[in-house]
């Protein structure tokens, strides 16, 4: 068994890094070379702070109030864990979600993003809200980095404003343009965006959204010509510091899980927001 302490995104590369040296019983020499994570390091402190800085306050400018969904209480949450829902749209209706964002021009991601964002409004009576998103963080401007192994994830704010009467295709693709235009500039922490900005510009929702491959399929048949060797399955172990935490997984169907703190939280309020958000994102791609 093999226990590895990675983000998410590294973890296909191990694992084919792992079989081959299974298959070649531990010979290094034959992996391919791939760049240092230092080199990412570097990159890191080639870039232009202050402009990134300037961009992220310019995204937030007017922004007024905090995203705030949890109930205030003098519990700490971590007394009594947390727990998750989980809800999973079959092969034909992802299909339906993913030729609408095509359609439309748009990611899978940025529905997800929309739907949120909207379902948080309607909860909090605000049409400006903000929440957090974990990124890849892998810049692709930096030759290697999709072969690079480490820890490159970082926790962005996304700000999600809207119109009633705005159509949906309009708000996805303004989306979608505000989202594009901060590619540069994930690298900046969170802690030094929220200065750059203004204190309101905090949140207390995650967003999670997974499309990297894993198919363990073909793992347990490419291990099965391999001596002494098989992969009987794979399994991923995380957690945030979120009172609420949707992970989305783009797979075969689409995942959706929200993980909530039992302390703030109880399972109908969430099997409820699980069912209001996938109407919502689906009501999108049907009604552009």
């Amino acid at each position: 068994t093999h226990h590895v302490l990675v983000d998410g995104w590294s973890m296909p590369l191990l694992m084919q890094d792992l079989m081959a040296l299974y298959a070649t019983r531990g010979e290094v020499s034959l992996l391919p070379r791939v760049r240092s994570y230092r080199s990412f390091l570097e990159w890191v402190t080639a870039r232009d702070r202050e402009s990134s800085r300037e961009a992220w306050a310019q995204t937030f400018a007017g922004f007024e109030e905090p995203t705030l969904l949890a109930p205030q209480t003098p519990r700490h949450p971590g007394l009594q864990g947390d727990d998750r829902v989980k809800v999973e749209l079959d092969a034909e209706r992802l299909v339906a979600v993913s030729s609408a964002a095509a359609r439309l021009g748009v990611t899978v991601n940025t529905l997800v993003q929309a739907a949120w964002g909207v379902l948080l409004g309607r909860l909090t009576g605000a049409e400006d809200v903000v929440f957090g998103a974990t990124v890849s963080g892998r810049p692709a401007d930096l030759p290697g980095v999709e072969s690079m192994v480490g820890l490159f994830i970082n926790t962005l704010p996304v700000r999600v404003a809207f119109d009633p009467d705005e159509p949906v295709s309009v708000f996805l693709e303004r989306l979608q343009g505000e989202q594009a235009a901060l590619l540069g500039h994930h690298h900046l922490g969170l802690t030094e965006i929220q200065r750059a900005t203004s204190p309101s510009v905090a949140f207390d929702t995650l967003t999670v959204f997974e499309s990297y491959p894993l198919d363990e399929e073909a793992l347990a048949e490419q291990s099965a010509s391999i001596d002494g060797m098989a992969v009987t399955g794979v399994g991923t172990h995380d957690a945030t510091h979120y009172p609420l935490s949707l992970f989305v997984h783009l797979r075969s169907a689409l995942e959706v899980e929200l993980r909530y703190q039992r302390a703030l939280f109880d399972r109908d309020q969430v099997e409820t927001l699980v069912e209001r958000f996938v109407r919502a994102l689906e009501a999108m791609a049907q009604q552009p």
